[in-house]
């Protein structure tokens, strides 16, 4: 062989053009690279014990899959400090109470980021979820600024909604009859929230009250299945996975109807101007949105929904076990009964009654502490190396919740024992009379999360439960239906929800006093 002979090395192959290898090859590592960044983050944390089921032979992921309430629970039996649970996206840090103080301001730590891979806010369909992170302040200003400066016109729109929606929803029979209550709980709570966030007519509007019902379902069934499948799989499965495909036509069809209400608005507005007048005063989340981005691009859909998830759910299920512990608790109804009849029947409905139903107030807050919508709260995502008081460091990137104390006998006397006056006791008796009211957040007492990013719904959440406690309890009579033998309650990871077909017995009965407005919400002039 010569010592000038040339040999002609292919790149790949002669028979691929050249820019598709680089293609191929760039391909080939950014999927390698994927794969390897979500390994290590779904890796344990190195530092902290992992819990795990006691007594059976299950890794942490299986145990926590299988139990997550006993696994935490295992996990702050073994250990003083923090520990790590592996869940369907990665490991997260468990803190017991103890922190709940020290971490709730920091700086270092974001809520909102501590949900993104939970609820896959990067996928088609997630648009809500992914509202709240690429616009974080929007939502939670709207709430805390224009929801609770207006909570008095408020107020008289959930009145009025109240009365037509229990008329129509659980009805004028006066005979005892079973109902799936959670199913018309969830009607009504959508009505009420949707009267609030966009208005008449929409409130009302068949299309829109199945897409805030089942979206809120369906986003968190979707992110479930998701979670439960292998991290390499998730972006092709949730193409043809049904709740996720369910939520993609809810986007899409939540904006046909919420963009037409915008424009509908724009043209009453201008109609006005063009008169001489000022536009119509709003009462609803749109035009607070609107008012509140300052002209910044905003997917005003995506934010409704994001809305709509937050407040359904979670109200849904606190009337739900309110209800439930009415019944099972029946004593405690002729004593709510006589509060409403004193408070309203002297100065009708009003943001200043409200907070008079004050042992209504502390029958929420206790029906809350006996069954928490989750064993944790306070999820924070750590953007910055953090090191605690004691020595304790959370690394960047680190997912964390704290537990909650809310059975605690060192905290609450008899604590596995309901008492509907319990908080209206330590109102009474305690040096502040606001430190146990229903909205109010503490390092005891957080369901509604602490800190700054304690939920900014909380207040309209309130005002929802008592309004409609107050027309359920007058109006109807309420029993356990002794048919029902499914269990009441059931688990899904970290949160408890009550069972969907559970069912109550109710009658409609005579209130002695009429709840329901004479006139037209918007005609009422309410003074702030």
């Amino acid at each position: 062989m010569s010592p000038t002979t040339a040999y002609s090395i292919p790149f790949l192959s002669d028979a691929i053009p050249i820019y598709i290898q680089f293609v191929a090859i760039g391909a080939s590592l950014f999927i390698g690279y994927y794969i390897w960044s979500t390994l290590a983050s779904e890796r344990p944390l190195p530092g902290f014990a992992t819990a795990t089921l006691p007594g059976e032979d299950l890794g942490p992921k299986e145990s926590y899959f299988k139990d997550a309430s006993k696994t935490i629970a295992a996990g702050l039996k073994s250990h003083s400090g923090p520990f790590q649970i592996i869940t369907g996206t990665g490991p997260k840090i468990v803190l017991p109470n103890k922190y709940a103080d020290e971490l709730r301001n920091r700086s270092e730590l974001d809520f909102n980021e501590a949900f993104r891979k939970d609820f896959f806010a990067h996928y088609p369909g997630f648009d809500g979820f992914r509202a709240s992170l690429d616009n974080p302040t929007l939502i939670p200003s709207t709430l805390r600024v224009k929801l609770t400066q207006s909570l008095g016109l408020v107020t008289n729109h959930l009145v009025d909604e109240s009365t037509i929606a229990l008329h129509d929803l659980y009805g004028e029979d006066r005979k005892w009859h079973s109902i799936a209550v959670k199913q018309h709980n969830l009607n009504l709570v959508a009505r009420l929230s949707s009267r609030v966030f966009l208005g008449r007519p929409i409130c009302r509007n068949k299309q829109w009250l199945e897409i805030a019902k089942n979206h809120t379902v369906d986003s968190f069934l979707a992110a479930r299945d998701l979670r439960a499948q292998p991290f390499f799989l998730r972006r092709i499965m949730h193409n043809f996975m049904p709740h996720n495909k369910n939520i993609q036509q809810h986007y899409t069809d939540a904006k046909k109807i919420i963009n037409t209400e915008v424009e509908r608005r724009k043209i009453r507005a201008q109609i006005s101007l063009a008169a001489g007048c000022k536009p119509p005063k709003v009462s609803d989340a749109i035009g607070w949105m609107v008012e509140m981005a300052g002209g910044k691009q905003v997917d005003y859909v995506a934010a409704q929904l994001s809305l709509t998830v937050a407040a359904i759910h979670a109200t849904t299920e606190a009337l739900t076990i309110a209800l439930l512990d009415l019944v099972t608790y029946p004593e405690i109804i002729p004593q709510l009964r006589q509060e409403v009849i004193q408070v309203l029947g002297g100065d009708g409905w009003s943001k200043q009654a409200l907070y008079k139903l004050k042992l209504m107030d502390s029958f929420l807050k206790e029906s809350q502490r006996m069954h928490p919508p989750s064993d944790v709260s306070m999820n924070r995502k750590v953007m910055r190396r953090l090191t605690l008081s004691d020595g304790t460091v959370l690394p960047k990137g680190a997912r964390l919740m704290v537990a909650h104390r809310f059975r605690d006998p060192e905290i609450y006397k008899n604590p596995d024992a309901f008492e509907a006056n319990r908080f209206l006791k330590l109102r009474e008796g305690g040096s502040s009379n606001n430190a146990h009211q229903y909205v109010s957040t503490s390092a005891d007492m957080f369901a509604f999360g602490h800190g700054h990013h304690a939920c900014p719904g909380r207040f309209l959440a309130s005002s929802e439960l008592k309004i409609a406690l107050a027309h359920m309890i007058l109006k109807y009579d309420w029993k356990l239906d002794e048919s029902d033998t499914m269990p009441k309650f059931f688990e899904n990871e970290t949160a408890h929800m009550t069972n969907p077909g559970m069912k109550l017995m109710l009658r409609r009965r005579t209130e002695e006093i009429s709840l329901d407005l004479d006139v037209d919400p918007d005609l009422i002039d309410v003074e702030e």
